[in-house]
């Protein structure tokens, strides 16, 4: 006995076949898409080739492209890092659902909330160290009004 049996008329495949190419469509959908040679390149530290074949597929909308693209612009893998870039790739992966993509913008907000300082450069490294504010004893504080600046006199 079998679940589905053959159609045995022409009329009959035709009547089943948008209910076939339906499920296919359902079943299509719901499998997640890799990025595949991509990743490869990635995992294999071909970064340009990475980018080359990752943002036309992120461009097209692919999720796993778009998150893998924000990972390589967060850490500068074949491009300058550019956090903003990535917040952009990772937005765009986090709307379609993907889970990676949005631990690692809690991850960016995390950072960007605890003020993470710059790297020393050696542009940076030569300069001087800011000058320290001077604290100004309150008027209270003041022995007499001949120390007492000239707008604070009565």
């Amino acid at each position: 006995m079998t679940l589905f049996p053959a159609p045995r008329t022409p009329a009959a495949a035709r009547r089943l076949a948008p209910g076939i190419f339906l499920c296919a469509t359902v079943v299509g959908l719901a499998t997640p898409v890799q990025a595949g040679p991509g990743n490869d390149a990635l995992a294999a530290g071909d970064y340009k080739r990475a980018i080359s074949i990752l943002e036309p597929q992120a461009n097209r909308g692919f999720a796993e492209a778009q998150y893998l693209m924000g990972r390589m612009r967060e850490q500068g893998l074949g491009a300058p890092v550019d956090i903003a870039r990535a917040r952009y790739w990772y937005n765009r992966a986090a709307a379609q659902g993907n889970k990676e993509a949005r631990e690692a913008l809690v991850a960016l907000d995390g950072k960007s909330k605890s003020g993470p300082q710059p790297a020393a450069t050696p542009a940076t490294a030569a300069l001087p160290a800011p000058p320290r504010p001077v604290a100004v004893p309150p008027p209270a504080a003041m022995e007499s009004e001949a120390q007492q600046p000239d707008w604070q006199k009565r």
